[in-house]
């Protein structure tokens, strides 16, 4: 088990197909390398084709970004109902 929490940057799902020849820490050091989550997929499943993997490629990406989440002004951050007259 892994918890998502605000320390959490990236989340990559995959197939046998990725995993049988890509490490964990690969995968992940790919990811964070890229600002798109769905560059990061497409490279690491172009990644395990070039390795030779002999499964089915499958990869997601999941980018969190926890700033937007909780507002660094959060008197603004409120419904535009609230601040009506």
């Amino acid at each position: 088990d892994q918890v998502i929490d605000e320390n959490t940057e990236v989340l990559v799902l995959a197939s046998d197909g990725v995993w049988d020849v890509v490490q964990n820490e690969d995968a992940v050091s790919l990811a964070r390398a890229e600002d798109a989550a769905e560059v990061a997929a497409r490279k690491l499943t172009e990644a395990a084709f070039n390795r030779g993997s002999a499964d089915n490629i499958t990869c997601i990406v999941v980018r969190f970004n926890h700033e937007k989440r909780h507002p660094a002004n959060p008197d603004k951050a409120g419904p535009a109902s609230s601040q009506q007259k």
